[in-house]
């Protein structure tokens, strides 16, 4: 009820004219949508039986699972599947990406390799859109802006060190611009820790990168090109935004 006070005084003020007696008042008689399962709590008890594990635990109500995932999908790139143009150069990647996004593939590991603007982001940022939709969260990082948000966190409350951890261990991560990072020996440290702890525990990964794999370190280049963890996918085609044509046309 705290929240709905604060939302409704907060319309109340964005309703005020310049005149201080001009004010927009909001009818009390309008029902404020409250869900019906949870009534407004945000959350359920489980039916089940006495003795249960669950028994007499909260759960997050089902229209906070959707809330959460809407605001997630809010804040990825508008890129689908449904919007990706494949064709003949580009079916491949397309066809490897779909199959991760929708756990049909083989290797935990997916590397879409090419120039730039060949749609690598677009498939990487749909594989979390459809894994989002299926109930697993991923994280989909810039590397370069990863960096800089690992570093910001040296000496504050939540620690690089924390905030590394979070990457390694997130269920599904996508990399994407791997190797346009300043390659410093913080840098190249960081990189190497993520990858390693991933590819031990072959943990679902997508990475995209501009060219080849020939510039990485060998530590790096080692496991990005290791068969039995991963799939390398180079794309070919016309960039979106220059309308170059590289490899295939």
């Amino acid at each position: 009820m705290d929240r709905l006070k604060s939302l409704r005084n907060l319309f109340l003020r964005a309703g005020q004219r310049k005149r201080r007696d001009e004010v927009v008042a909001f009818s009390p008689q309008v029902p404020v949508p409250v869900c019906p399962e949870c009534g407004g709590s945000g959350f359920t008890l489980l039916v089940v039986p006495f003795g249960h594990q669950d028994f007499g635990q909260a759960h997050p109500c089902r229209c906070v699972l959707k809330a959460v995932l809407e605001r997630y999908l809010n804040h990825l790139p508008p890129l689908t599947f449904e919007g990706f143009e494949a064709n003949a150069v580009n079916c491949v990647a397309y066809g490897a990406a779909l199959a991760m996004a929708e756990g049909r593939h083989e290797r935990p590991w997916l590397i879409l390799a090419g120039q730039p603007g060949v749609g690598k982001t677009h498939l990487a940022v749909a594989v979390l859109r459809v894994r989002a939709e299926a109930g697993q969260m991923g994280r989909f990082e810039v590397v370069p802006d990863m960096l800089a948000w690992l570093r910001a966190g040296i000496g504050q409350e939540i620690s690089a060190e924390e905030r590394l951890e979070s990457l390694k261990r997130c269920p599904l991560l996508v990399l994407d611009d791997l190797g346009k990072e300043k390659g410093t020996e913080w840098a190249e440290q960081i990189i190497y820790q993520l990858l390693d702890y991933r590819y031990r525990y072959r943990l679902d990964t997508v990475v995209t990168i501009n060219g080849s794999l020939s510039a990485f370190p060998d530590a790096v280049r080692d496991r990005l090109l290791d068969n039995h963890l991963c799939r390398v996918v180079m794309i070919e085609g016309t960039s979106y935004r220059s309308g170059m044509s590289y490899g295939g046309k």
